[in-house]
């Protein structure tokens, strides 16, 4: 089952802007996987509480999250 990623506002299209052009990779990378897939480490999601997740990434460095939840099948960032 593919899920569907849908952006809430702005804040996933501004975070994504203020990246370099390798950085979005690495969190789009991610994303697909949790498009694809029922359980992903704890070392990438992580339930912070009420429905609301973390995904993380690290890339020289620095930690990028986007937060999300899941909302009848899509994934909503």
């Amino acid at each position: 089952m593919k899920r569907e990623i849908i952006a809430f506002g702005d804040y996933y299209d501004n975070l994504m802007k203020t990246l370099s052009a390798t950085e979005p990779k690495k969190v789009h990378y991610l994303l697909d996987l949790l498009q694809i897939r029922n359980r992903i480490s704890t070392k990438f999601v992580i339930f912070i509480r009420d429905s609301l997740y973390e995904i993380r990434t690290m890339y020289h460095g620095n930690i990028y999250r986007v937060f999300f939840i899941f909302d009848e099948g899509r994934i909503i960032v």
